[in-house]
C-alpha cells in the first residue's frame, strides 16, 4: 500500500510541475503583466474571434491560443460575438 500511495504522489507531482510549465510558457500566459495596453476593437457585421484575433496575432504565436485569451479577458463563454460589441484585445 505503502508503494502505491509513493507512486501516486510522485505522479501527482510530476503531472503538476508539466501543466505549471506548460501553462506558463504559453506566450499569452503573462502578456497581461508584460503589456498592461490592450486594444479595443469594436465588432462589425462579418467580424469573427479568428479573424480579429488574425489581425492582432504575431505570426509567431498560434492563433488558437490568442483566441483562447481573448475569450478569457472578455469573459466569452463561446466563440459568438455580435456587431457593436466592444472587445479587449492583448497589444502583443
Amino acid at each position: 500500500m505503502a508503494r502505491f500511495s509513493k507512486f501516486f504522489i510522485l505522479s501527482l507531482a510530476i503531472s503538476l510541475i508539466l501543466f505549471t510549465t506548460l501553462f506558463f510558457s504559453s506566450p499569452f500566459a503573462n502578456s497581461n503583466k508584460e503589456n498592461k495596453t490592450m486594444n479595443e476593437v469594436v465588432v462589425v457585421q462579418g467580424d469573427t474571434l479568428w479573424s480579429i484575433a488574425k489581425t492582432y496575432n504575431s505570426s509567431d504565436n498560434d492563433i488558437r491560443e490568442l483566441i483562447y485569451y481573448i475569450k478569457k479577458i472578455n469573459q466569452l463563454t463561446t466563440a459568438q460575438i455580435h456587431p457593436g460589441q466592444t472587445l479587449f484585445i492583448p497589444n502583443l
